[in-house]
């Protein structure tokens, strides 16, 4: 999972450094001194397909190109999580290509890139009569690293929806109550060892985001997510 190279100083970037939108140079340079070569010729590719094939597509705020959501849940794996594995992060960059686009089908993806991804794009992509979050719930250990893709999903979604509609903001909250608290405490029993503190990191920011949406709707409501003792 970890780089072969020597990491960046990555530990001294600030939480919620990755909401920041990073140009196309910028965002290569992050992941590239972390990634195996063939890894990172695979993380830039699915960065231009998902470019490509969400272009013209806007969050509901109509200004927020959604190919930034895509990038921005990357850099969450990246820069707040620091887990550099390539699967990872070109799922996370492909995460909504398969429901918003139809540049590619499954046979595309399955010749394109490696099984492992195949596998975490087919899980993480909701589909008719699909029970999609026992999906991700059921996923072997070895395949921890989907469950972190969802998670980083949803918190750059909670980050963001200060500027959607309330209706669409009361929804969120209530899916991320129901069903997150057990999504991560499922996440902290298959994840290695190493990297189970990102259960409670993200009991903590989605938490935080959660409260912060709740603040603006003038309600005296809050969200207490489980942590580790």
């Amino acid at each position: 999972v970890l780089s072969k190279k020597s990491p960046l100083p990555l530990r001294r970037i600030r939480i919620g450094y990755s909401q920041r939108i990073f140009d196309r140079p910028t965002f290569e340079r992050i992941v590239e001194t972390e990634l195996y070569p063939r890894e990172f010729e695979d993380v830039m590719l699915a960065y231009r397909l998902s470019k490509h094939g969400h272009r013209g597509q806007f969050r509901h705020d109509q200004l927020t190109r959604y190919f930034d959501h895509c990038k921005s849940v990357a850099l969450i794996i990246v820069l707040e999580c620091e887990v550099f594995l390539g699967k990872a992060i070109c799922v996370a960059l492909m995460h909504d290509l398969k429901e918003d686009a139809y540049i590619l089908t499954w046979n595309d993806i399955v010749r394109i890139f490696k099984r492992d991804i195949y596998r975490g794009l087919r899980i993480i992509t909701k589909e008719r009569d699909k029970d999609y979050y026992r999906g991700i719930l059921s996923v072997e250990p070895k395949d921890w690293w989907i469950m972190l893709v969802k998670l980083a999903d949803r918190l750059h979604n909670l980050r963001t929806l200060l500027h959607e509609p309330q209706v669409f903001q009361r929804k969120q909250l209530a899916e991320t109550e129901r069903l997150y608290p057990g999504l991560i405490e499922v996440f902290r029993s298959k994840a290695p060892k190493r990297f189970r503190h990102l259960a409670d990191f993200f009991s903590s920011e989605l938490e935080y985001a959660c409260n912060r949406v709740y603040k603006q709707l003038g309600e005296q409501k809050t969200t207490a997510f489980k942590h580790a003792a």
